[in-house]
């Protein structure tokens, strides 16, 4: 990959998830800036969390739909299951919950290759058809309906555990990035685009929809025009961080080469 020529990146991840990515900009000559628009908090329902995981060998499947359902479960896995059922096989969105399930030792049975999302998880071949298989599908509230409703549509029986919470952080004074050493910003929900817009419209003004995003998915890119941005976002293949650093660098080397075709030649 090119050098990104010090482009200036704002990423909206909560920071404990965004450590990677941020260095890897770093690696190519970018420059990271934090800027977390999600606060990750856990749910207080721990009584019904430890009765399900109790339980977990009951599964014949059980979906994480995030690295936050993995840290959130942890504990759990770790006090009722020293070893995994084997029995119950582990299905991961993405290669970030991949490799955060691997930090607790456990083993990826089921990963979509390419589309990590719900359309890339009811592409498994066992998902293609579930008929009265249990799954449990670990993840925040208001999580993956469209998920639920076609296993459900395809005979499965489904519950969820709501295991965290996405909340707006406490917006500090000192924290607020100048609007002018932001060149793009990364968005990779719905609910942190929000946010973006609640923290920092009263500063910015209308700086803030100018700004290029770059989003993981058509449907925060038609979030973010319904919010008024202007410039229609650049869309990442997924949400690895591979994928957003290739999208930043082709968005940047086009860029780069436009900055140098409007360049007068030397005298």
């Amino acid at each position: 990959m090119e050098t990104l020529h010090r482009l200036k990146v704002l990423i909206t991840r909560p920071e404990h998830q965004a450590k990677k990515l941020a260095s890897d900009i770093q690696a190519h000559a970018g420059i990271p800036i934090f800027f977390p628009t999600i606060e990750i908090v856990p749910t207080d329902n721990t009584m019904l969390i430890s009765e399900v995981f109790k339980k977990i060998d009951h599964y014949d499947f059980v979906i994480f739909i995030s690295p936050n359902a993995v840290l959130q479960s942890a504990s759990y896995i770790h006090h009722f299951w020293p070893s995994w059922p084997k029995k119950t096989k582990i299905m991961a969105i993405g290669p970030g919950t991949e490799a955060t399930l691997k930090i607790l030792n456990l083993s990826v049975d089921y990963r979509p290759e390419k589309d990590f999302n719900s359309e890339g998880l009811l592409a498994l071949p066992p998902l293609q058809s579930p008929k009265q298989k249990k799954i449990l599908i670990c993840q925040g509230e208001n999580g993956c309906l469209s998920l639920i409703n076609t296993l459900e549509k395809r005979s499965a029986n489904v519950n969820t555990l709501n295991l965290y919470k996405r909340s707006c952080p406490r917006l500090i004074t000192n924290n607020i990035p100048n609007s002018n050493e932001i060149d793009i910003i990364i968005c990779t929900s719905n609910t942190g685009l929000k946010n973006l817009v609640n923290l920092l419209q009263a500063d910015w003004h209308d700086v803030l929809f100018d700004k290029q995003l770059l989003v993981i998915s058509l449907r925060i890119a038609e979030f973010a025009e319904k919010l008024g941005f202007v410039k229609a976002p650049l869309i990442s293949d997924n949400a690895s961080n591979e994928a957003i650093l290739n999208t930043l660098s082709r968005w940047e080397k086009e860029i780069w080469s436009k900055n140098r075709q409007s360049s007068p030649p030397p005298s």
